[in-house]
């Protein structure tokens, strides 16, 4: 058997968090893989919380926008506003953090919604270029569950492998949470440069990473994978695979409980794009 890389074990706290978020910053995408009940909920949570701590994101220059169709952040995370988009599909522009309670049963209908929000903020944020010479001010965090829906391996959308490939050019970063990455487009995978994987099972997920990294240094991640318990995730530059790093995230303990937003157009005319 092939040996496992080595890894260093460390445990939680803002450094490693702080890593994890200039990662997401320098390549405009991350993944986090893992079985159900392996926690990779949980690492989005802590990563989210640190960011909502950040100078930048109290100065009013990030926004954190959270799609969730399982149900799993309204009643674990902490005290921000949720929408129900099966009562509300209208996104609140004036919450810097608001999570999409995805609630419709089609996926189509909950795919729908977030590619008009996506769209609509890249039409945004490349207007705010315009206005700054090239510059971003203002950054915009994704966080989407289950994202096989967005762009899985039997998916061909041209619009995602557009805003998945450019959005890091024009301010829009993405925290993608999947179970299994036989399930997601290798179009995306290829475009990602950094992972967070937890345990995985199944040939076609072990297949897959031995592809991403090569037969034999695709077998030291997998072995290296494969050891993983419930909260330890393997940290993983795709171009870099010696400064890998286990890392074991706790578990989250909110703050507070996601409170269901309140509408409130206060008298303004607005208008959004709506992409058809």
């Amino acid at each position: 058997m092939t040996e496992s890389p080595e890894v260093k074990v460390q445990d939680i706290g803002d450094e490693i968090l702080k890593k994890i978020t200039q990662y997401l910053v320098d390549n405009g995408k991350l993944m986090i893989i893992g079985l159900g009940g392996t926690g990779k909920t949980t690492v989005a949570m802590h990563l989210v919380r640190y960011i909502m701590n950040t100078p930048e994101y109290k100065d009013g220059n990030t926004i954190i926008r959270i799609g969730d169709s399982a149900n799993v952040w309204k009643l674990k995370f902490d005290q921000i506003p949720y929408v129900d988009v099966t009562k509300k599909p209208s996104i609140p522009f004036d919450e810097k953090t608001v999570l999409l309670d995805l609630g419709y049963l089609s996926t189509d209908k909950n795919v729908g919604l977030i590619e008009n929000m996506v769209g609509q903020d890249y039409y945004m944020q490349r207007e705010l270029m315009d206005k700054n010479n090239g510059r971003t001010p203002l950054a915009r965090i994704y966080v989407f569950e289950e994202i096989q829906n967005l762009f899985g391996s039997y998916k061909k959308s041209d619009f995602w492998l557009k805003i998945w490939s450019e959005s890091r050019n024009y301010g829009q970063y993405f925290i993608g949470i999947g179970q299994r990455l036989s399930d997601i487009s290798t179009r995306i995978c290829e475009r990602t440069k950094y992972m967070l994987i937890g345990s995985i099972s199944g040939d076609n997920d072990i297949s897959k990473v031995k592809r991403m990294f090569g037969t034999e240094r695709g077998n030291r991640v997998v072995n290296a994978i494969l050891g993983l318990k419930r909260g330890e995730f393997l940290l993983l530059d795709k171009e870099n695979t010696e400064s890998s790093m286990k890392i074991y995230f706790p578990i989250f303990t909110q703050s507070g409980q996601p409170y269901e937003y309140d509408s409130k157009m206060n008298g303004h005319i607005r208008c959004e794009r709506v992409f058809l």
